[in-house]
């Protein structure tokens, strides 16, 4: 069934009495809750990390007693304690190795690691990208073995700095007269794997070697700036030098030789470690990941209270229920962006509505929050509805020059209107002044160009538009044409049917377009 149609007949099922009031009102009743998290993140001075403690604590039917995860990381395997003393009916849904559980930077992540039965965090599945931790997540391995996860953070003290520093990569370089390329690593864990595409070129030079590499022979992490390499139960191995390392991370420096299996050699480079870092002092900007925002563009200090407030969820301190659930609602954003390419590029992300104040603003904030949390992506967020300037306002950037601005003065290039924040990872644009012709503004092949020059610019960035709502303006349906994802908030007990029919259909032939139930009794919101 097309996603239109299923947007559709929800809302019709809805005014039949599944989930609908008396009233003709998409339903299901109650409110937001307010969040008492901060904005800083803070790094001892020592180290500039903050160390863990993570605990998986058994839930459902789980037979095993808690797991506490050790500093370097935690392999789940079916060969593997404490797994594989369990009966072989439950660990046969476990891979060899399954899924890794380590921290890097001050936050926990859990990485699957192409497991046949699945890992699944709050009931989503999860991809072969990384996807961060916080205590009162839920964790299920294979449909087995269920885990509580508990994340506790060491106290920090006055001494706490910021760092900033540019991403590290990971170069492996072919041996001098190989027909290898090299490969530039820059997302961990990465997995070593005859299947991946890195590989690609040693096929097809190189046939015989690949074949000594298995599906799933080694994985690289980062911790701390450090990267480690482990076996992961390899028929050939793995070699640093002329050692064969054992199932347990071993550290790679520059200079070293990593082989897998007999002919695959590759000298390690690492770039990055030492280029641009700095130590600054609380308050001054954090910035990390690969988005390069000019270091005199204004910082803005977001008001953590003020925030918490209104209900939006500030990363950095302990998870509540709505924290949880905007993660699993990032989950599908995250899992349509590594899916198969398809016309328009995913990480184009349009949250609109059908009718103002059903909290198409608050969601892409959250939402941009938390996707901000993830290892691999910076976030621009960018307010795109000028006749209320509602992002813009709730952030206090209503005055700083933004993208209508540069699209009526015929610009394309805004790289100097983001503004940098003190959420790492989260940068804005602010929509600027209002003007009458929108619409044509948002058609034009400035917007185009707009667009792909944001992309050429940061590849790996999500960008997250606060649109106008689809019934009373036309410029949100012009943005979706533009977008990768749509995302139409319906705020539950106020919006007819009827209305949000009229919105859909407005989507129709738009790429990846979810419904959003705003407002939730007992969950705060749900997919459509």
């Amino acid at each position: 069934m097309d996603v239109i149609d299923a947007l559709k007949g929800k809302a019709m099922a809805m005014e039949k009495g599944e989930g609908a009031g008396q009233d003709g009102f998409v339903r299901k009743g109650a409110v937001y809750a307010a969040s008492p998290l901060g904005l800083e993140r803070r790094f001892e001075r020592e180290s500039c990390m903050r160390a863990l403690r993570i605990v998986l604590r058994p839930a459902g039917a789980n037979p095993l007693d808690h797991i506490a995860v050790p500093d370097n990381g935690f392999t789940v395997g079916r060969k593997l304690p404490p797994f594989s003393s369990e009966p072989n009916g439950m660990i046969s849904r476990l891979s060899k190795q399954h899924a890794r559980i380590y921290q890097d930077g001050g936050q926990a992540y859990v990485a699957d690691l192409g497991s046949l039965n699945g890992t699944y965090l709050n009931d989503l599945k999860l991809s072969d990208v990384p996807a961060r931790l916080a205590s009162g997540d839920e964790l299920d391995f294979g449909g087995v073995f269920q885990f509580a996860v508990e994340v506790e953070e060491q106290p920090l003290d006055d001494r706490t700095v910021f760092q900033t520093y540019s991403p590290i990569k990971l170069n492996l370089v072919p041996e001098p007269g190989s027909a290898l390329e090299t490969l530039v690593i820059s997302r961990f864990p990465f997995l070593v794997s005859r299947n991946d595409d890195a590989f690609q070129a040693a096929k097809e030079v190189c046939p015989e070697a690949i074949q000594e590499v298995s599906r799933k022979h080694a994985l690289i992490t980062l911790r701390n700036e450090q990267l480690f390499i482990e076996d992961l139960g390899s028929t050939n191995g793995t070699f640093i030098g002329d050692t064969k390392i054992e199932t347990q991370p071993h550290r790679i420096s520059a200079g070293d030789q990593l082989r897998f299996g007999e002919g695959l050699a590759y000298r390690v480079e690492i770039r990055g470690l030492d280029e641009d870092r700095t130590i600054i002092s609380a308050g001054d900007l954090v910035l990390r990941g690969d988005l390069p925002v000019k270091a005199d563009n204004p910082v803005v200090e977001l008001d953590s209270a003020t925030l918490a407030e209104s209900g939006v969820l500030v990363p950095g301190h302990r998870q509540h229920e709505l924290a949880r659930e905007f993660r699993r609602a990032k989950q599908l954003l995250l899992q349509n962006l590594h899916a198969a390419p398809e016309v328009k590029p995913k990480n184009l992300v349009l949250v609109t509505s059908s009718l103002p104040e059903e909290g198409k603003t608050f969601v892409a904030l959250n939402l941009a929050l938390s996707l901000a949390a993830e290892m691999d992506h910076c976030v621009l967020l960018v307010d795109c509805d000028p006749a209320t300037h509602g992002l813009s306002r709730m952030l206090g950037i209503e005055e700083h020059p933004g993208i209508v601005d540069k699209l009526a003065a015929g610009e394309t290039n805004v790289e100097r209107c983001i503004l940098r924040t003190n959420v790492e990872q989260l940068h804005l644009l602010a929509s600027g002044a209002s003007v009458e012709h929108l619409h044509e503004l948002y058609a034009s092949h400035l917007m185009n160009e707009l667009l792909l020059g944001l992309l050429d610019w940061a590849p790996n960035m999500v960008i997250v538009f606060d649109g106008p709502p689809l019934i009373t303006t036309s410029e949100a349906a012009v943005l979706a044409r533009s977008m990768g994802q749509t995302v139409l908030v319906v705020e539950e007990g106020k919006t007819p049917t009827k209305v949000v029919e009229q919105a859909a259909s407005q989507l129709e032939g738009c790429q990846c377009v979810s419904g959003l139930l705003n407002k939730v009794k007992g969950s705060h919101f749900s997919w459509l």
